[in-house]
């Protein structure tokens, strides 16, 4: 892999997960080349302004990956982002998600 074209690409404008998939690398190998040259890395995600309008579009109902399609990141950088701000996550649909705390078989 050449570290030169990583850089470009990525300074460019282009995610990690763009270069890696173009060089057919693993996204941890081009993070590696960027931290090795000193290259900034692209704080991608809800800027802090927008967190309180993202967090309401997600009361409204969208879903994470929609927020995570509109704010170029993933649906993991969305949900930290909503914790971080104090929002309650909905249950993944057909995930069991406990109402209160399990009762002891033996109690």
């Amino acid at each position: 892999m050449e570290c030169q074209r990583v850089i470009e690409t990525y300074l460019a404008g282009s995610s990690m997960n763009q270069v890696a998939a173009e060089l057919h690398v693993h996204r941890t190998t081009i993070a590696a080349c960027l931290r090795k040259h000193d290259v900034p890395l692209h704080r991608r995600g809800i800027p802090s302004g927008e967190v309180e309008a993202a967090a309401a579009c997600y009361r409204d109902g969208w879903s994470l990956a929609r927020l995570a399609e509109r704010y170029g990141c993933s649906a993991m950088t969305v949900h930290a982002a909503l914790i971080r701000h104090g929002v309650d996550i909905r249950p993944r649909k057909g995930w069991p998600y406990a109402t209160s705390a399990p009762s002891h078989p033996l109690s």
